[in-house]
């Protein structure tokens, strides 16, 4: 998996910018700011809980393959990127 990905000029971590996407200091499906999780500070802990605390907002944005991919490769990086 690269580490970096570019797409329509905007540059993330992990993801696609027009689907689920780590991008600076969040992750978000998008444009969709009531999917937004802010990570400044927060442990690995607090990131997932309050991912966790988004599955009802989040579930309309994880219904197709892609969806879930993405999202699991956003997962993957914050898992080996917070502690």
């Amino acid at each position: 998996m690269d580490a970096t990905h570019t797409t329509n000029l905007t540059r993330v971590d992990a993801g696609k910018d027009s689907s689920w996407h780590i991008h600076k200091d969040h992750l978000k499906y998008s444009n969709i700011q009531k999917t937004r999780v802010d990570f400044n500070g927060r442990s690995l802990e607090k990131i997932m809980q309050k991912i966790a605390d988004n599955a009802f907002i989040n579930a309309p944005y994880l219904q197709s393959d892609e969806q879930n991919r993405y999202y699991q490769e956003c997962l993957r990086w914050i898992e080996e990127n917070y502690d």
